[in-house]
């Protein structure tokens, strides 16, 4: 009777268990971020400094694909900085960005210039923030996979 009883019990906390197990599901959701080398999302330029090159990366994280994505992001500057002044995004990277297929990253170039005008006290940040994406494939999510969408946004400040 003990022996049954054992088994009975058995099977049943293998019933339990097994009714509780869910299928780990796997990430197919496709999204696309921004990101530095170093995989930050903010990035101190000097002032005094002039023709810097800082190179971002926007990358796609999606299934293969066959027809071209468009990746769209804005450009917001603080009220102490000038487009053209203290900064130029290099025109082959500006928005939107054509990723042809086989393709998954491409740049965002800007080049910073030494400005005699310059006003510590003012924003001096330029802030690039994906806007969207155009594809065949479906939605992109902005951003790291998660309620924060981590690297939908990177941001410069010039000190």
């Amino acid at each position: 009777m003990k022996q049954i009883l054992k088994f009975a019990m058995l099977v049943l906390a293998a019933a339990i268990m097994w009714s509780c197990y869910e299928e780990p599901q796997p990430l197919d959701k496709p999204f696309v971020y921004i990101q530095d080398e170093a995989g930050g999302s903010k990035m101190d330029i000097s002032a005094q400094g002039n023709n810097i090159v800082s190179d971002l990366r926007v990358y796609l994280s999606c299934k293969r694909f066959t027809e071209p994505i468009l990746v769209h992001y804005d450009v917001i500057v603080g009220d102490g900085l000038k487009e053209g002044v203290d900064f130029v995004i290099q025109p082959t990277t500006k928005s939107p960005l054509t990723f042809k297929p086989g393709t998954y990253d491409l740049p965002v170039r800007i080049s910073w210039k030494k400005s005699e005008n310059f006003d510590a006290t003012k924003d001096n940040t330029v802030t690039i923030t994906l806007k969207e994406v155009e594809s065949n494939i479906g939605e992109f999510y902005l951003g790291l996979l998660g309620p924060d969408h981590l690297r939908s946004t990177y941001v410069f400040t010039k000190k």
